[in-house]
């Protein structure tokens, strides 16, 4: 878990008079109080933690070098559990998640540098689980996607700029699966066919917008055979 020198001031809920002065480096967390090491958490190439020193509770801000709020974040015995927030160097919250014991657990947001909502769902265990969607810059729904901790697995949908559906089908284990659309941006059908653990298989057709068929492509293992 690779990070760059930053400083962050903690506050510790349990002590109103106390703050802890955390300073990261490439793959260790060092935090002082009163200029004194007091804990020493050191991350392994799996990412765990290897802790010396006490188990670091309450809440843990940090800042941009000109002192505006970069994230918050609640430690209970040593890792992350509760509400944890990011924010862009403008003030504007960048993401607001939950973690709990070390891993992201339930709702999450993540915003545009101008406040609007980019991306929202639920994670469990600390994977993407549910329905996810991703929006464009005006609010109007860009995609919705169903994980299953942390594969895409159900229904998938994409749209234009303007609402209108422009790809539809099914994830099956993280892999495109059965039947697969695709639409003009006025709702006429432009491209079907099927997938086969991920791959093209069969026969798929392509359309104007009157309906006719326009071309017509037999695929085998995502490869074209006719």
């Amino acid at each position: 878990m690779k990070k760059t020198a930053a400083f962050i001031l903690v506050s510790l809920l349990f002590a109103s008079c106390s703050s802890i002065t955390l300073k990261t480096e490439e793959s260790r967390d060092l935090f002082y109080k009163d200029g004194k090491l007091i804990a020493s958490y050191i991350y392994n190439a799996g990412g765990e933690v290897l802790k010396d020193g006490v188990l670091i509770e309450g809440l843990v801000s940090e800042y941009y070098p000109d002192n505006k709020i970069k994230s918050r974040h609640v430690y209970r015995k040593g890792i992350k559990n509760g509400e944890s927030q990011e924010f862009f160097e403008n003030g504007v919250v960048k993401a607001s998640v939950f973690y709990e014991d070390g891993l992201l657990s339930g709702a999450a947001k993540y915003y545009y540098e101008t406040g609007e909502i980019k991306e929202e769902g639920f994670y469990a265990k600390g994977k993407k689980d549910g329905e996810w969607k991703d929006y464009y810059l005006s609010g109007i729904v860009e995609k919705k996607t169903t994980y299953k901790l942390g594969e895409k697995e159900g229904f998938w949908l994409c749209t234009y700029e303007t609402g209108e559906v422009k790809e539809e089908g099914i994830y099956l284990k993280g892999k495109e699966e059965g039947s697969w659309k695709c639409r003009y941006k006025t709702g006429e059908l432009k491209e079907r066919g099927m997938y086969k653990n991920g791959l093209k298989e069969g026969l798929w057709e392509e359309y104007d917008k009157d309906g006719n068929v326009t071309g017509k492509k037999i695929y085998r293992r995502g490869e074209v055979v006719k």
